[in-house]
C-alpha cells in the first residue's frame, strides 16, 4: 500500500491526447508479479470533492460507487522488476464512463479504463479532410470541430458500428478538434497509449449523436488503417489516399 501525503486531484479532460497526470510518484515497492491495483478515491453525492465542470462552468458532484470504502480496482497483470521501473498509464474512456442518474443531481463515474505499460505502447495522430464537415449529414460544428470523432478498432479493415451498437465496438474513441490560422482550418486528432499493433481508424461527423448504450445509425464516410509501434506516433489522415 502506497499512502500519499494528501489526495490528488487529476483533471481527466486535461489528460486527453497523450498527456498524462502523476498519481503515484516513482516509488519502491517489493519486486515481483502482481495481478491487480487499487485506487482509493475521494467521492460523495452531497460534496465536490470529484466534481463534473457544465459547459455553463457550474459543478456538479461526481460519485463512484464504493470510491472511498473499497476503491477503485483495477485488474491488470504487470511485474516490477528487481531494477529499473514499471510505469503504468491508467487511461480512462470519458465518453462511456460518466453517467448521469435520473432524478439526481450527482454524476455516477463507472469507468472503462485501460492500463497499459509505458514502454509498450503508441500514439495515432492525424487529420480530417475538411469536405468531411461539410456533408448534408454531417451533425458536428465546423468551426470546434465539436461532435465530430475518431473511433479505433483492433484489427486491419473491421467493419465500423457505433458505441453500444450490435456490430464492432470500438476499443476506444477520440474527439477531433479544429485549428484555424490565417483563415484555414485543419482537423486534427490523437488517440495515445495504444499497444503496438495493427487498427481500423474510422471517422464520424456524427458522434454527437451517439448515445452510447443504444445502437444509431451513426456514419462512418472515412476509415484506414494504420500500423502502431511502441514508441512512435504513426500517422494516418483520413480519406485515407494513396
Amino acid at each position: 500500500q502506497l499512502d500519499l501525503a494528501a489526495p490528488v486531484q487529476v483533471d481527466l479532460l486535461a489528460t486527453a491526447g497523450g498527456r498524462a497526470a502523476v498519481i503515484v510518484a516513482p516509488a519502491k515497492v517489493p519486486a515481483g508479479d502482481y495481478e491487480w491495483m487499487r485506487l482509493k478515491l475521494v467521492t460523495s453525492r452531497d460534496s465536490l470533492d470529484s466534481y463534473v465542470q457544465l459547459l455553463g462552468g457550474e459543478q456538479a458532484p461526481l460519485f463512484v460507487p464504493s470510491g472511498e470504502q473499497s476503491g477503485l480496482k483495477i485488474i491488470r497483470a504487470f511485474t516490477v522488476p528487481d531494477t529499473g521501473l514499471q510505469a503504468l498509464t491508467v487511461d480512462f474512456d470519458l465518453r462511456r464512463s460518466i453517467t448521469k442518474p435520473s432524478g439526481q443531481d450527482a454524476y455516477t463515474l463507472k469507468p472503462v479504463l485501460r492500463v497499459v505499460a509505458d514502454d509498450d505502447v503508441g500514439l495515432i495522430g492525424g487529420t480530417i479532410e475538411p469536405s468531411l464537415f461539410q456533408g448534408p449529414d454531417c451533425t458536428a460544428d465546423p468551426l470546434t470541430g465539436a461532435g465530430g470523432a475518431v473511433y479505433v478498432y483492433t484489427g486491419a479493415d473491421a467493419m465500423a458500428d457505433d458505441i453500444g451498437g450490435a456490430g464492432t465496438q470500438p476499443l476506444l474513441s477520440a474527439p477531433v478538434k479544429a485549428v484555424t490560422i490565417d483563415g484555414v482550418t485543419t482537423y486534427t486528432y490523437t488517440v495515445a497509449y495504444l499497444p503496438a499493433a495493427t487498427y481500423t481508424v474510422a471517422f464520424s461527423c456524427q458522434a454527437g449523436d451517439d448515445a452510447l448504450t443504444t445502437d444509431e445509425a451513426i456514419l462512418f464516410p472515412a476509415q484506414g488503417n494504420v500500423s502502431v509501434t511502441a514508441g512512435a506516433t504513426a500517422a494516418l489522415q483520413l480519406p485515407n489516399l494513396p
